[in-house]
This record gives C-alpha cells, structure tokens and sequence, in this order.
C-alpha cells in the first residue's frame, strides 16, 4: 500500500498480478496490508491464498463481509485481526472447506 493511501469499500485481491512483464499467482497477504483501513467494508480473497501477515487487517473495525475462496485454510499470525471487527463481519468460505474454517481459529 502506498504512504497515505486507505483502502475502503469492498476490495478484490486480484488472483494474478502481473510485474515488469511477469505474472505471478497471489498466494499470501503481506504484513500490515491493509492495516488501520477504517472504512474497508469486505474484502475478496482468492484461492491462492496461503497465508496472511501479521497486522494484515488491523483496525479494519468497518469490515462485516470476508469472502475467502481457499479451500484450504490460510495460515494466519495470532495478531493479523487485532483491533478489527472479525467477530462481528460474516465470513464466506467454498462449501467443501466450512468444517476446516469452523475449526480454525479465528476462523470459526
């Protein structure tokens, strides 16, 4: 995220990105991604995704809608929700994975 720019509203984490001609899959959600991002209400994950840093959503206290398409669970750090409203926001997960998400915290 670049200095001073908040991301808010409903954002998608791209599947793919593509850097100086290279595409590279998604497969994690760096450290303090989208930390202090009051005003981001749902975010979009992709499949790929294998893991998600420390702090990522810190402080997103506005968020009520994670949609996760892994069907394995990401691997999280303990502090990667502090100060956010993940106990509140509904999570959205693939049908075959509900019983492995509802048996991960914070998941669950």
């Amino acid at each position: 995220m670049a200095s001073g720019t908040k991301y808010s509203g409903d954002i998608t984490i791209p599947t793919i990105v593509t850097y100086d001609g290279v595409a590279y899959s998604v497969t994690s959600i760096g450290k303090g991604a989208f930390s202090r991002c009051t005003s981001l209400t749902a975010i979009n994950i992709p499949e790929g995704v294998k893991s998600i840093g420390r702090r990522a959503f810190d402080g997103c206290s506005s968020l009520t809608d994670m949609y996760c398409y892994a069907e394995t669970v990401p691997s999280i750090n303990t502090h990667t929700f502090d100060d956010s409203n993940i106990g509140q926001a509904t999570l959205h997960v693939p049908a075959s994975a509900l019983e492995s998400y509802k048996a991960t915290e914070p998941w669950s």
